[in-house]
């Protein structure tokens, strides 16, 4: 598994189009969170937020998990008790599910680390 900047998994749910997309560079091993977020953000308006988060956790079984299970995958989607807090949606027992991560820079995001941007 490998979440180098040349991964690009585009994907459709409903009539949007989204992709999850890795952000480390050949010789890293991990990069922070917030400028793991920084670097996606150069394309597609960055990580999706809140609506496009809801949106996908709505259409979940819409997620090609043959592709995407091995990976996190990170949005943009702020905790209200902690705004350093990001939902992510990773698979687990045969299901999508949610959880939050921090941006902390305790935080190491690894190569299990997709961000996930809308397209179209």
């Amino acid at each position: 598994m490998s979440a180098r900047k040349d991964i690009r998994i585009e994907f459709p749910i409903e009539n949007r189009i989204y992709e999850a997309v890795g952000v480390l560079e050949m010789d890293e091993d991990f990069v922070w969170g917030t400028e793991m977020l920084e670097r996606a953000a150069g394309e597609n308006g960055g990580a999706i937020g809140d609506d496009e988060a809801g949106f996908i956790w709505r259409h979940r079984d819409k997620l090609p998990a043959a592709e995407l299970s091995d990976y996190y995958l990170v949005t943009n989607k702020r905790s209200v008790g902690n705004p350093r807090n990001v939902l992510c949606f990773f698979y687990a027992e045969g299901r999508w599910q949610q959880g939050w991560s921090t941006l902390d820079d305790r935080w190491e995001w690894k190569a299990f680390a997709l961000v996930l941007r809308r397209c179209a």
